[in-house]
């Protein structure tokens, strides 16, 4: 094939890797903030670090 061709073809695959770990990653982050609702053995200043850290997640992804 064509160089460019080649290319073009590395990186949609990178693309979809990418997307592929993208998905993973948010997964891997729902998956925490939903044990960081339903973990009860917190003391309140662990409950507003834990408040804020999930915001903060669920902002950025």
């Amino acid at each position: 094939m064509h160089p460019v061709i080649d290319t073009l073809v590395d990186l949609r695959t990178t693309l979809d890797k990418l997307e592929t770990l993208e998905s993973k990653m948010k997964d891997i982050i729902k998956q925490f903030v939903d044990r960081l609702e339903t973990d009860e053995h917190t003391d309140k200043s662990e409950k507003v670090e834990k408040g804020f850290l999930k915001e903060f997640l669920y902002i950025y992804y």
